[in-house]
């Protein structure tokens, strides 16, 4: 059993976001991407690239706020400063960051290096989007050029079969 709530069981913890020492106000859409470094060499007049792995890059963060109400508005408005990138000889401190998806990707803390909006996407309902990079010390690693497909060896013996997911028409509700 995981960590992480499924969202039918604990929607609220799905539809907000707690950054640094604040709730986010409105409903909250939570997008985790997260990448290798590789660089990829082609071989001129052939099929095929080489790559190398050159390491982690920090995972992307996006989430989008959706407000529809004075209440929430105003408690953005309050906390906008707090998070709000700004000019200073110091370098930007990360935030702790609490959602089911930063959660269940490993990621701790972010910066916000940019903010868009208030974008109004539908009538009376306002989006304002934070655009983040997981916070990330950097970590030693070894380039490498994998040379083969990997071995799984005696590690394929380990591999215990699942039983496969119910089919979506076999649900009880549908996406």
């Amino acid at each position: 059993m995981g960590s992480v709530p499924w969202w039918y069981d604990d929607p609220d913890s799905w539809d907000t976001v707690v950054l640094g020492q604040y709730t986010l106000p409105g409903l909250a859409q939570v997008k985790v991407a997260k990448a290798q470094k590789v660089d990829v060499k082609n071989a001129e007049g052939q099929s095929g690239a080489t790559i190398t792995f050159k390491g982690y890059e920090p995972a992307k963060v996006d989430i989008v706020l959706r407000m529809w109400t004075r209440d929430q508005w105003n408690a953005f408005q309050t906390m906008l400063p707090y998070f709000e990138p700004r000019p200073s000889k110091k370098a930007p401190q990360p935030f702790d960051v609490a959602h089911p998806k930063t959660a269940l990707r490993g990621i701790r803390s972010v910066y916000i290096p940019e903010i868009e909006g208030p974008d109004e996407s539908t009538t009376g309902i306002f989006d304002i989007t934070f655009k983040c990079i997981e916070f990330l010390k950097p970590l030693p690693h070894a380039t490498n050029t994998p040379k083969t497909s990997q071995d799984l060896g005696a590690f394929e013996n380990q591999l215990v079969p699942q039983a496969p997911p119910a089919p979506p028409s076999a649900t009880p509700t549908k996406p």
